[in-house]
């Protein structure tokens, strides 16, 4: 596989969010120049030469691996490259972007294993008969290996040219008439949104995803959404929670996510 790479200027989508830290005035509270602009944003930049490269295939029989170490900031000209990490290995690839200055923001690491891990156990953890009222997250509130009531998630053709347009993605298997894969920007951006389903987070930063694809969840597919804290920890004073969240499609798990973020910032 040959390098494959492009330049693309970030986007904050989410200056409107519930998630202040994507506001100028909360995010430089906190010590940064600006608003961020989103994790999910900088992923779909990422994903753009891996799915290039890689073909629809990529949805299926992959884990991924995001990590996002410096925050993109709006206008910013980002540099994205896919390089295999080792020659020869073209089922084993990472991607970087850079920013202006050179400095590593994100990086994706991709493999396709020989055999697929089996689905995670807590798939199948009873979930709760109903939402309560969103309260506002706090550490005790937050109960490792209790199930989110679960939720009905599809993405038709309008909310599928949207992010593609936000993307600035013209790969032609997005636009094929005949079920077209969601891009992956939607489905990270969902187990964002299974997260503020449970709680209101006032500023809080996603710190990356591990996603194990087994197949291509379609645009107008509807599929549930299984929603479980797994853990809740604490590094230099910010309080970190990850969640696994479970798409399931029509033709089974479609997708498994390992979702990481910082829900209290340090100094909040």
């Amino acid at each position: 596989m040959e390098s494959l790479g492009y330049r693309i200027s970030a986007v904050n989508d989410a200056l409107t969010s519930e998630n202040r830290i994507h506001s100028d005035d909360i995010a430089r509270k906190y010590g940064f120049s600006g608003a961020l602009v989103s994790g999910v944003s900088v992923f779909g930049y990422l994903t753009r030469p891996l799915v290039a490269a890689i073909g629809q295939s990529w949805f299926r029989g992959t884990v991924a691996d995001v990590r996002f170490l410096k925050p993109a900031y709006e206008g910013d000209l980002l540099d994205i490259r896919l390089q295999p990490l080792q020659a020869g290995q073209s089922d084993h690839c990472q991607v970087v972007v850079r920013n202006p200055g050179g400095s590593l923001l994100a990086q994706l690491d991709s493999h396709r294993p020989e055999i697929m891990e089996p689905t995670d156990p807590m798939i199948d953890l009873p979930p709760a008969n109903c939402a309560p009222a969103r309260p506002e997250i706090s550490w005790d509130l937050v109960e490792p290996g209790v199930a989110a009531p679960r939720y009905e998630f599809v993405v038709d053709a309008d909310l599928q040219q949207k992010a593609l347009d936000l993307m600035r993605d013209d790969l032609e298997l997005y636009a094929q008439d005949e079920n077209p894969p969601v891009h992956p920007y939607l489905l990270l951006k969902e187990c964002n949104q299974a997260l503020m389903r449970m709680f209101i987070l006032p500023a809080w930063i996603h710190a990356g995803s591990r996603l194990v694809l087994r197949e291509p969840l379609t645009v107008g597919e509807i599929c549930e959404v299984i929603t479980v804290p797994i853990e809740k920890w604490l590094r230099k004073g910010h309080q970190f929670i990850r969640l696994y969240i479970a798409f399931r499609g029509s033709h089974g798990i479609a997708l498994e996510v390992y979702h990481t973020a910082i829900f209290k910032i340090a100094g909040n």
